[in-house]
């Protein structure tokens, strides 16, 4: 890389960094549910060798996010290192796709596009264990197609150690890298055997690592009704979510645009052509719910631009000038990655001035809390068609302990599970998205606390049936906080 390219990497890391830190939350609507797992892990009593009420899930391919977050947390703050690790994944991405454009002779100012490609529908989800795995799983690809210039056994090595490490720091990001593997080490030459040989590795460690737990056990049915129109939110899903966010939509095909004028003709190698296709095709046609899992789609919304430039052969120096030939020089890269990281602060600001309201609700309620959250309106405004408010009352748990009624812990994928049959009230799986399938009548007396997000006055008819006596003890804009008995009451004893 030449001395202006870093440069300019480093500036462009230096300020998500100072994104990050210098607001309070980020847009990613399962953060909270993450900073409540890693609450659990640092201050449950036991934890590690199992209680009454949870367990240390080590048999999950979730753990390095996870771990660095755990090591960090009494350092510098539980959702401090949870944003700090969530750029490190941002940049580590921006890295991944420099060395790939590097290696197959592409501009190498492309490399750039990895940090808005970062932000995008798996960051804007809050898929934090994915979105640290993805580049790994890019990385993977980089190491294949050195594998295949020269198959000695410290190559292949390194690729199967770094297949291992995607696969421990998330399943779904391992799957994605070891088909891609595999495809481009079947356009190779020599033995079948030779080419794949270090898919044996990753494989061993499936078989006595991951397969004996309950990480692979399906929560839930899978959807084989394909939707149709979802392709038409790939290019807002490359920098947003959905196409319904205009500036996203704009956004991601400026950023589809930059890669197309940049690279050459489509190679002849089929086996590349299939990668592209497959990614594509995983986007558009994967189930809506596979095992229980949803918006699996969108996972491999950030290899799109990767297996495209795997695809295309480099573009020659004596390619004609034509009238958007201005997108090959690299000041428009430059200016265009600046241009979107200004709008995704600015919207970031915009998002705090919502979430604002939450935290001054949360600094009226006494520690120790088992919260029930009911949120009507889970969309932001300032990051249009992104639920980011979901989940935002696990913070409490995150800041002041307590139990949520609703945790990711009742997951057999979780790094931290709730024993079965569960001993500490919680909803079932995705009513958290149904805030009208709460029952007063058979829920009021379970909890400590009501967090509940609505521009309109709800209580009656929330509560209205409810056995026990409900108070409203904090109100700020759209936020409102109930307390089962008074609002001084002690926390149940759970």
């Amino acid at each position: 890389m030449e001395r202006h390219y870093r440069a300019i990497f480093a500036l462009f890391s230096l300020g998500l960094l100072l994104t990050f830190l210098a607001f309070r939350d980020l847009p990613m609507v399962d953060l909270p549910q993450h900073a409540s797992q890693l609450y659990l892990w640092r201050n449950w009593p036991n934890v590690f060798d199992g209680d009454a009420h949870f367990f240390l899930n080590l048999r999950t391919p979730y753990l390095v996010a996870y771990a660095l977050a755990r090591l960090l947390a009494p350092l510098i703050g539980l959702i401090a290192a949870l944003k700090f690790l969530a750029w490190v994944a941002v940049v580590a991405n921006a890295l991944a796709l420099t060395v790939l454009v590097n290696k197959l002779g592409h501009n190498h100012w492309l490399g750039l596009l990895g940090f808005p490609t970062a932000l995008c529908h798996s960051f804007y989800f809050g898929f934090f264990s994915f979105l640290f795995a993805s580049p790994l799983a890019i990385y993977c690809w980089v190491l294949a197609l050195c594998y295949l210039e020269d198959q000695n056994w410290k190559r292949g090595l390194k690729l199967g150690l770094f297949l291992c490490a995607t696969l421990a720091a998330h399943g779904i990001a391992f799957c994605i890298a070891v088909v891609g593997t595999k495809l481009l080490l079947l356009g190779g030459s020599g033995s079948l055997w030779r080419r794949l040989r270090p898919l044996a590795i990753p494989a061993a460690l499936i078989v006595v690592w991951l397969l004996p737990g309950e990480a692979t056990r399906p929560i839930g049915p899978t959807n084989w009704m394909p939707v149709w129109d979802q392709i038409l939110d790939l290019p807002a899903s490359l920098v947003g979510m959905y196409r319904g966010d205009r500036v996203a939509t704009l956004g991601g095909l400026i950023t589809l645009g930059w890669v197309l004028l940049n690279v050459g003709k489509p190679m002849r190698a089929p086996w590349r052509l299939l990668l592209l296709s497959g990614t594509i095709a995983g986007y558009w046609f994967f189930p809506p719910t596979f095992m229980g899992l949803s918006w699996f789609h969108a996972r491999f919304v950030g290899f799109v631009i990767p297996a495209l430039l795997i695809a295309c052969t480099p573009l020659q120096a004596s390619a004609g000038v034509g009238a958007l030939s201005w997108m090959r020089h690299p000041l428009s890269i430059v200016l265009g990655v600046t241009a979107w990281l200004c709008v995704f602060t600015f919207r970031t600001a915009a998002f705090n001035e919502e979430t604002a309201e939450f935290h001054r609700v949360v600094d009226q309620l006494p520690a120790g809390l088992t919260v029930r959250p009911i949120v009507f309106e889970r969309e932001s405004a300032a990051f249009p068609t992104v639920p980011a408010l979901l989940h935002l009352p696990a913070y409490y748990q995150a800041e002041k302990g307590g139990f949520q009624g609703y945790s990711f812990a009742i997951y057999p994928s979780s790094v931290v599970r709730l024993r079965e049959p569960y001993t500490l009230p919680v909803i079932p799986p995705g009513a958290e998205w149904h805030p009208g399938s709460f029952d007063a009548q058979s829920e009021a007396a379970l909890y400590d606390c009501f967090i509940v997000h609505s521009h309109s006055d709800v209580t009656n008819d929330l509560f209205s049936t409810s056995p026990v006596p409900i108070t409203l003890c904090a109100h700020e804009g759209s936020w409102w906080a109930y307390r089962q008995g008074t609002c001084n009451s002690a926390p149940l004893p759970h």
